[in-house]
């Protein structure tokens, strides 16, 4: 069963991303699809402190609608969390250029999305697309996996509203919380 795009039909009512066909398993993509890649703004964190990444879109023809949702696993301990999510119109790179949009952050579900109101972008180098900013738990040690979100909350949509082939990247990895190197006596099991 299709689902509605309700973005397009209700104009952001309680924001209703959702793809306009099941996304189903995007490994399955033909090679030419369009790819979703993600690319942090450093490779580590302290505990407490933040981290972002952008969300690019390479290869894809007639990009009208997105919807974006991440995670991240892995660490020690602790947890990396989602603490803001952005559309940032003003980048040179961005994929509608300065086209008319909507754009809209779901804080709850952890979404963030933009639609074109007319005709559909075509991409053949990487474009930007949103931004997201991760927290550390003040807990957090160890290497975390950031990746999109499995299931079909993660989509693209062509001007037609129909589902656009694509693949995503495998994520990227962020330290937090790097370890203490021990103290010579430490390492003998004395004192210090």
């Amino acid at each position: 069963m299709r689902k509605v795009n309700v973005l397009l039909a209700l104009g952001l009512v309680g924001f209703g991303l959702t793809a306009s066909a099941p996304a189903g398993d995007q490994t399955a993509a033909p090679a030419n699809a369009a790819v979703l890649s993600i690319r942090a703004a450093q490779s580590s964190v302290q505990p407490g402190g933040t981290v972002s990444f952008d969300v690019f879109v390479n290869n894809a023809r007639d990009v009208a609608v997105f919807q974006l949702q991440m995670e991240a696993t892995g660490g020690d301990r602790g947890s990396l969390t989602v603490e803001g999510m952005k559309v940032d119109k003003t980048r040179p790179d961005f994929v509608f250029g300065t086209a008319e949009i909507l754009d809209a952050a779901d804080m709850v579900n952890g979404r963030v999305g933009a639609l074109r109101y007319n005709g559909g972008s075509n991409v053949d180098k990487p474009a930007y697309l949103a931004t997201f900013t991760f927290k550390a738990s003040a807990d957090a040690q160890g290497t975390f996996r950031v990746n999109f979100k499995s299931g079909d909350e993660t989509f693209l949509n062509d001007s037609g509203a129909i589902l656009i082939p694509h693949t995503k990247s495998t994520g990227v990895e962020v330290v937090a919380g790097r370890p203490v190197a021990k103290t010579r006596e430490e390492e003998r099991g004395g004192r210090k």
